[in-house]
């Protein structure tokens, strides 16, 4: 029974991991420009509206502007703070609202080129069974030991 339990576990954990990946293969992949960004001052949430589902909104009419140097979104569980981000990182397709960078629309703007402007400090981190510098190379492979010392 312990076998049958174990087995029946393991098969709807694979299950549900099935529907998450066909899940994001059905997801529409982010419109990106081609304006090239070379630095960020500014990144403004306007009017931001979200539903995942397309019926419950998560984000309701965010307004927020967020400015150059270290920023922190905190609150309760389930309050919207991984939306924000993902959204602000182009992980989600804007249904409702606006989101600009240096009073441009994030979708003026060419991917590489956003993403080398920007980062995300997780809570829940990954370190992979390396050295500190592997972690680092894996973002940029001639990372200097004065940008990993920065960003420790």
């Amino acid at each position: 029974m312990r076998a049958l339990g174990s087995a029946f576990h393991i098969s709807m954990n694979g299950a549900t991991a099935g529907n998450k990946i066909m899940n994001f293969l059905d997801k529409n992949e982010t419109i990106w420009g081609n304006d090239i960004i070379r630095t960020i001052e500014e990144i403004e949430l306007f009017d931001l509206t979200f539903s995942y589902d397309g019926k419950t909104e998560i984000l309701k009419k965010v307004n927020h502007t967020f400015t150059v140097g270290l920023n922190s979104i905190v609150g309760e569980s389930g309050t919207g703070k991984s939306t924000i981000v993902s959204l602000i990182l182009g992980n989600y397709i804007l249904k409702k609202g606006e989101l600009f960078i240096n009073n441009n629309h994030i979708k003026s703007y060419e991917r590489n080129s956003y993403y080398d402007q920007i980062a995300l400090i997780s809570y829940n981190t990954h370190i992979f069974n390396n050295s500190i510098r592997d972690n680092f190379i894996l973002a940029n492979e001639n990372v200097t030991d004065v940008e990993i010392f920065q960003a420790l």
